[in-house]
């Protein structure tokens, strides 16, 4: 374990998990302020955890723990078996990193994706989450799907007739598709104009066989076994108090997230203005605020 000047200790290492072993990082401090740790769950599918690393500064009086998926960079497959990717496995490969960390409870916080997979956790060991942070989640395909769709037609003609050109040629891995497709992630996943350094790497590093598999070519078009995933019926069965957050300009939808908090049993939404998909860096130190006081509050 290693330690900063800030005080805060780091240890990593991997965790067997069905299909493999994942790599974590655990960041952890003075635990007096908290007993629960925070497990932190990265979107994509396929991307990796490091555009979530700001989330660190909660090390302090939490420990965070962070980890790749299976398939994602550091936690890689060797010949893969594409029925790993499924949202069971994922689910299951949460349990068995929580099981070899001995985590007994712990705060859930998921991003995109990453909020599929936490909702679907909490669901099935609502025993083991203590507090849930769903980021920009994913809780509705169809609806996701159908939200996107109408950013497309808010893009610039071109970069829209060329997205619709490739897709129904099925040139979709063409350069001139992807180019296209980066105008939308410029204006939905995140607005700022020097991408963070961060979200540069996990977007790089992206493994796109996990990601076409469980979602599609884009973030926009859907065509993986994720096509009909749909939790938002079942979102008031979610026990843990619930933070829903969300960017005025997400492609996730701000009409959505607020659809999903109005079915909470005990939850709220909070919504930042100046952001897109990502808030956690477009609106760093609003983001962190409003995230250590729910994970700070009492219990309702």
């Amino acid at each position: 374990m290693k330690k900063k000047q800030d005080g805060t200790r780091t240890r990593e290492g991997y965790i067997p998990v069905p299909g493999g072993s994942v790599w974590f990082q655990e960041f952890s401090g003075n635990q007096e302020t908290r007993q629960a740790p925070l497990l932190v769950i990265h979107g994509g599918p396929g991307a990796t955890h490091d555009y979530l690393k700001i989330l660190s500064q909660f090390a302090p009086r939490q420990s965070v723990i962070f980890y790749d998926q299976l398939g994602s960079l550091k936690s890689p497959v060797k010949d893969a078996d594409q029925r790993l990717w499924t949202l069971d496995r994922f689910v299951c490969e949460i349990e068995s990193l929580a099981d070899g960390l001995c985590l007994e409870t712990f705060d859930l916080l998921g991003h995109s994706w990453g909020g599929a997979l936490a909702v679907e956790y909490a669901l099935k060991h609502p025993d083991r989450v203590h507090r849930l942070v769903l980021a920009s989640p994913l809780l509705s395909t169809p609806l996701w799907e159908e939200h996107s769709q109408r950013l497309l037609k808010e893009l610039p003609k071109d970069a829209r007739r060329i997205i619709l050109e490739h897709e129904r040629a099925g040139t979709t891995a063409a350069q001139e598709y992807q180019d296209a497709a980066m105008v939308f992630y410029r204006r939905f996943v995140c607005m700022m104009p020097q991408w963070p350094a961060e979200l540069e790497f996990s977007f790089e590093h992206l493994n796109w066989d996990v990601y076409r598999a469980l979602w599609g070519p884009s973030e926009f078009t859907v065509t993986g076994a994720l096509a009909k995933f749909d939790r938002m019926g079942d979102l008031s069965a979610l026990a843990p108090p619930v933070l829903i957050t969300g960017g005025r300009f997400d492609e996730a939808g701000v009409e959505i997230l607020k659809l999903a908090a109005g079915k909470l049993r005990a939850g709220r939404l909070e919504i930042f203005e100046r952001s897109a998909h990502v808030a956690h860096l477009e609106e760093t130190q609003r983001y962190l605020s409003v995230v250590d006081g729910f994970l700070c509050s009492d219990p309702p």
